[in-house]
């Protein structure tokens, strides 16, 4: 830096101006000291840690979850501890299942319903800092849960035109979506399907084979009704299974014309029986034609018609 004294300012000598530039130099050097950001001056306080944690179903959702739905929460950029769980009500850990890489922590179990639950345990990344999985969300609870019954107990034995029937306490509205999960699995191979029937004092549904059982015939049923929607606010109450067996063959062959009954095990007749048939002069008297399935055994059953005049 230059200075020049000029003759109009006498009163600036060289002492002066030395000072002067004295002055300007340590302003100088004190506005360079000065010139750091704020942002150097300000605390950064704790470090955020670099894991984070996502959670399915998402907590925020305002739709009560399915208790068959997936439920897990996973760790982005850090790993699990094994102390990640889901209590119940009760505080007691739900079945879950923690991912070989720790990442993604799965609940192997099927929820209850109208019930809450709530995440606990810790995720940490490569910085060591740890972030707690924490969060609850409450599962869905049905307006309504129909009762349904199976007409062959496991290990029964039946004949080789019986049904698989299932009878509901309630009309299914929707009926598509509780075929889907019926599952029939035959030994040997066997073809049929189900079919609805008509109402009564609730739906019924039969799986029927397109010919006789073969007999021997090992049938395993799978109904995975549990969580499943049958209709508006209405769901399945428990998953249920069958397992059952064909006996010998036995057929009753009955022809009006012959007035007979003849009972046919095996392939040979096995007895022949007289029967009057009746007259069949209403139509609600007359016996239709086809393949009649005989479900029930008795050793003395009663029966009474007083319309007919008999008890």
């Amino acid at each position: 830096m230059n200075w020049q004294c000029h003759p109009d300012q006498p009163h600036l000598n060289r002492r002066t101006v030395l000072v002067a530039a004295g002055i300007g130099v340590a302003g100088l050097v004190a506005a360079a000291c000065g010139t750091g950001s704020d942002d150097d001056k300000k605390d950064t306080g704790p470090k955020k840690p670099k894991v984070s944690v996502a959670y399915t179903p998402d907590l925020a959702s305002p739709d009560a979850p399915n208790p068959t739905d997936e439920f897990s929460v996973k760790a982005s950029k850090g790993t699990f501890n094994p102390d990640v769980k889901l209590l119940n009500p009760q505080g007691v850990a739900v079945k879950g299942e923690l991912s070989d890489d720790r990442t993604t922590y799965t609940i192997t179990e099927p929820l209850g319903y109208g019930a809450t639950y709530t995440w606990r345990g810790t995720a940490v990344g490569s910085d060591n800092l740890p972030v707690k999985v924490r969060g609850r969300f409450t599962t869905l609870t049905p307006d309504a849960q129909p009762n349904v019954v199976i007409n062959v107990a496991d290990g029964q034995e039946v004949g080789i035109a019986a049904s698989l029937i299932l009878k509901f306490d309630s009309t299914i509205d929707d009926k598509a979506a509780v075929e889907k999960v019926l599952k029939v699995t035959t030994t040997p191979e066997t073809e049929g399907s189900w079919a609805w029937l008509g109402e009564d004092d609730g739906s019924r549904v039969h799986w029927r084979p397109r010919e006789y059982w073969k007999p021997g015939t090992k049938i395993h049923l799978d109904a995975k009704l549990y969580g499943l929607r049958m209709g508006e606010g209405v769901y399945g109450a428990a998953d249920m299974t069958s397992d059952f067996a064909i006996g010998r063959s036995q057929i009753v062959k009955a022809e009006a014309s012959s007035h007979q009954i003849v009972v046919i095990r095996d392939g040979s007749t096995l007895m022949t029986l007289p029967c009057s048939y009746g007259e069949g002069d209403l139509d609600r008297n007359v016996t239709r034609s086809g393949i009649h399935v005989v479900s029930e055994m008795h050793e003395d059953f009663y029966m009474t018609n007083p319309a007919a005049g008999y008890f």
